[in-house]
């Protein structure tokens, strides 16, 4: 069954300009946004496993502090900053 989903004239023309490049309709776009956007449990539950893989896999002994660093570092990332390096790249032993 089809429905309307109401949106101002500016949110539509945006909708239709994505769908257009990626040579799409404007209802298979919503269509892929709703299907591949996570809720925020799923992707707590993805930050959840990815951790764990981590912790098993790679880094046992990855911190909070760990995470938090790369979590600064994944959003200055996003918003086009690019770091020179980890908020606290000493704390860390090197390896010999």
């Amino acid at each position: 069954m089809d429905t309307t989903i109401k949106v101002d004239a500016a949110t539509r023309d945006r909708l239709s300009l994505v769908a257009r490049e990626r040579g799409i309709t404007i209802r298979e776009l919503v269509t892929r946004l709703a299907s591949e956007t996570l809720t925020r449990d799923e992707l707590q539950r993805r930050g959840d496993q990815a951790e764990e893989y981590v912790r098993t896999r790679i880094a046992p002994d990855l911190s909070h502090q760990d995470l938090a660093d790369a979590e600064s570092v994944w959003r200055a990332v996003e918003a086009g900053e690019a770091p020179e390096g980890l908020p606290n790249p000493d704390r860390r032993p090197r390896a010999a």
